[in-house]
């Protein structure tokens, strides 16, 4: 079964030879991560245009937008095209025997919304009937830790595969396969940003460019790897590392649903 290094739908490419991961692993490592890690990026998948090269996504997103009157929940379509709701009430305030209500609505709904209010609600007195000014998007992101960690300690994994095949048969990395493959328990150092856990992320912090790195340091080998430039994770792959030395890192560009690849040696900081 062709196992890639990074997943096809995040607009990974590279691929390790046929035959380097069986099709039974393969099902359960996406049913696994793939599928929930898939879940969690939707939206920001969506938005930068990445694609699987076999079965490009259809499915709309649901993002947040931040707009003069308050955040609005709104659906991003494949062609990036923001939709949001054609009428929403935001705000409704009563005084006695009167009450206002403030409505954020698009401007083909003002004239049925103001209909339809003034024949349903006798109380209200004043509609205050507003077009929102967009100030950003941001998307819904709450990863699970242990899906994140499984996900970046695969991919570093695979990626020392594709990079030296002969090294990723290392014994000490045993128990990182074992938890990548099973969620068996794996003690490990790892460390994300709290955006990535929980809450929503502001798209223009982001870019359309993966990342991963492997590399040796005081004895322990290394991985990280970065979705879309800020959305991170490093972890400890292995704790004492015999192996060869390494320091190298691959990034994914992505343009127009398309991927462009590029390998990197690094010089580690002696600090």
């Amino acid at each position: 079964s062709r196992e890639h290094v990074l997943q096809d739908f995040l607009g990974g490419r590279l691929t390790l030879p046929d035959g380097a991961v069986c099709r039974g692993c393969n099902n359960l490592l996406n049913r696994d991560i793939d599928q929930k890690l898939k879940r969690i990026f939707q939206a920001t998948i969506t938005w930068f245009g990445a694609s699987s090269s076999k079965r490009p996504s259809e499915t709309p997103a649901e993002v947040i937008v931040r707009t003069n009157l308050g955040p609005v929940p709104a659906t991003l379509g494949r062609d990036r095209a923001l939709r949001l709701p054609p009428r929403q009430l935001i705000d409704r305030i009563e005084d006695e025997d009167q009450a206002m209500e403030a409505w954020l609505v698009s401007d083909d709904q003002i004239e049925g919304l103001m209909d339809s209010l003034a024949r349903r609600a006798e109380r209200v007195e004043q509609i205050d009937a507003r077009k929102p000014d967009i100030l950003g998007v941001e998307v819904p992101l709450k990863a699970k830790g242990n899906t994140l960690i499984r996900a970046a300690a695969r991919a570093a994994i695979n990626y020392l595969a594709f990079r030296l095949p002969s090294e990723v048969r290392h014994p000490v990395l045993g128990p990182a396969k074992s938890y990548v493959l099973t969620g068996a328990d794996w003690s490990t150092k790892a460390e994300a940003p709290k955006e990535l856990l929980s809450g929503n992320v502001d798209v223009s912090w982001l870019r359309p460019r993966h990342r991963i790195a492997v590399w040796t340091q005081g004895g322990r080998l290394c991985g990280y790897l970065s979705l879309f430039h800020g959305l991170w994770c490093a972890l400890e792959i292995a704790p004492s590392w015999d192996g060869s030395p390494m320091a190298f890192a691959h990034e994914f560009e992505i343009e127009d649903g398309n991927s462009r690849s590029i390998d990197h040696e690094f010089t580690l900081d002696p600090t």
